[in-house]
């Protein structure tokens, strides 16, 4: 080992003299190797293929888990993606119903959301199944939430019954 000595002026104020700190440093034997540096680029996010021969790259899947939609009338599961971004982006929606013990795909679409906007899908036919909304995000600056929601077509007023807020998408 081999020891390096510096010298390092704290303070000096006329006729005193400077202050000297000593550091040791050790030094690895030559047959250590040195530990590489963090490579610069991100690791490549995986990709889905996409109808139209695009490809989707994924940030991350996010789910809300199996639920119940209410069986009433007028039912209707709306899935909100929101973009916080600077460009357009892409992101995926999936809602898939609990059937005989299997998830079953019931609805799927690929989305462009718009920079610093919303984009929005409705899906009918849900009341009183047992689902699960999946949504395939490109970055970490879109945000998923989703409802449901009864429609009263006597005085036009809708009704959330349940919400799912992006808490509730949770990492696949």
């Amino acid at each position: 080992m081999s020891r390096i000595k510096r010298r390092l002026v704290l303070s000096r104020t006329p006729g005193e003299p400077d202050v000297k700190i000593h550091r040791r440093k050790t030094t690895l034997p030559a047959t250590t190797s040195p530990a590489r540096p963090p490579s610069s680029s991100p690791p490549a996010a995986p990709t889905i293929s996409m109808p139209g021969g695009r490809r989707l790259e994924l940030r991350g899947v996010r789910t809300t888990g199996l639920f119940p939609v209410p069986g009433d009338a007028q039912i209707q599961l709306a899935v909100f993606i929101s973009s916080f971004s600077d460009a357009d982006e892409t992101a995926a929606v999936t809602v898939r119903r609990l059937c005989n013990g299997e998830l079953a795909t019931v609805f799927f679409r690929s989305l462009t959301v718009p920079a610093r906007g919303v984009q929005q899908v409705a899906v009918d036919g849900l009341a009183g199944e047992t689902v699960a909304v999946e949504v395939a995000l490109a970055s970490d600056r879109q945000v998923p939430s989703a409802a449901v929601t009864q429609y009263f077509p006597a005085d036009g007023a809708i009704v959330t019954l349940v919400y799912k807020s992006p808490g509730d998408f949770v990492p696949v």
